[in-house]
Order: C-alpha cells, then structure tokens, then sequence
C-alpha cells in the first residue's frame, strides 16, 4: 500500500515520496493545501496496520533482521535525512563586505 501511495504522489503532486520531508512539511506547512495531504500520508502510515488487521483479523508474521551494520546505515541515514530537511531553509552565513 505504501509503494501505490509512493506511485501515485509522482504524477499527482509532482513530487518523490519521502517520510520525513513529508513529516516535516505537516509539522512545518507552507501553505494549508500542502499541509493537508502532508498530514494525510503519515496519518495512512499509521493508521494502514490497524485497518488490515481489522479486515484480515491479525497482522502478518514479519521477520526483520537485526544485523548490526544494517541498523547503523539506517540510523546513519536518519540523522543525515533529518538534519538535511531542519537545515533546508535556515540561513547561510554571509562574508563579511
């Protein structure tokens, strides 16, 4: 459900699916229109376990793997994403005239 919702945000809104831009776009909105479907993609996030287990009756057995450098890479790609998006709009420092 996540992938048709990734395929379906390219050619409605012109843009690439990323959660955190996307979570910082409804904390941060620019304007109330992108804040509404900003707002409506974590919310599906969350909110697409519950509906399939309330249709299915329980949740599929998922099996994730704990190795170490995989959980460092994910990690390490957080911070990265999430430090890039924070910084986005802040101001650079200028030379001195």
């Amino acid at each position: 459900m996540i992938d048709l919702a990734a395929v379906c945000l390219m050619p409605l809104h012109g843009r690439i699916m990323g959660a955190t831009g996307i979570l910082a776009g409804a904390i941060w909105p620019a304007s109330r229109y992108y804040w509404t479907w900003r707002a409506e993609m974590p919310t599906g996030m969350v909110a697409g376990p519950w509906v399939y287990f309330a249709f299915a009756g329980g949740l599929p057995a998922i099996e994730v793997p704990s190795a170490a450098p995989l959980l460092t890479t994910a990690l390490i790609v957080g911070i990265i994403g999430t430090g890039a998006i924070l910084n986005w709009d802040t101001p650079r420092a200028q030379p001195a005239k």
